[in-house]
């Protein structure tokens, strides 16, 4: 195996979440020398930390955005005085406000996910690649 397919299968098994001691390994057992696989272990985990906090940041942007367009809305809702009985399901205030409910739950949990990955990025073992 030439070095930079090497090196790039190794930035990949870290973007994957594989352990750092068996990437050090696999580049150890092919050939690099400790010093530059240690080298090249912390270059690629730096780099994932990196892309985890950008992804934590575009998490809490778009938690925060969900929220206060949801909580606008139901003020608004309120002020206008279209609700009529909000707890009356079947009509239409009582289910928007049922959406909007929705809409800020799955913002709240963006929100916490996206604090988590940018204050905590080693401790997210998942793999990059997933989308979301």
């Amino acid at each position: 195996m030439d070095s930079d397919a090497l090196f790039t299968e190794a930035r990949a098994r870290i973007t994957w979440g594989e352990a750092p001691l068996v990437v050090r390994e696999f580049l150890i057992v092919n050939g690099v020398a400790e010093a530059d696989a240690d080298l090249c272990v912390r270059n690629f985990i730096a780099q994932r930390n990196s892309a985890i906090r950008k992804k934590g940041i575009v998490d809490v942007c778009v938690g925060s955005a969900l929220i206060a367009v949801a909580a606008v809305l139901v003020i608004f809702i309120f002020r206008s005085g279209y609700a009529g009985s909000v707890y009356d399901t079947g009509t239409e205030s009582g289910r928007a406000i049922g959406a909007l409910i929705l809409m800020a739950c799955y913002g709240i949990w963006r929100l916490i996910r996206g604090i988590f990955y940018a204050a905590r990025p080693r401790s997210i073992e998942e793999s990059l690649s997933n989308p979301d």
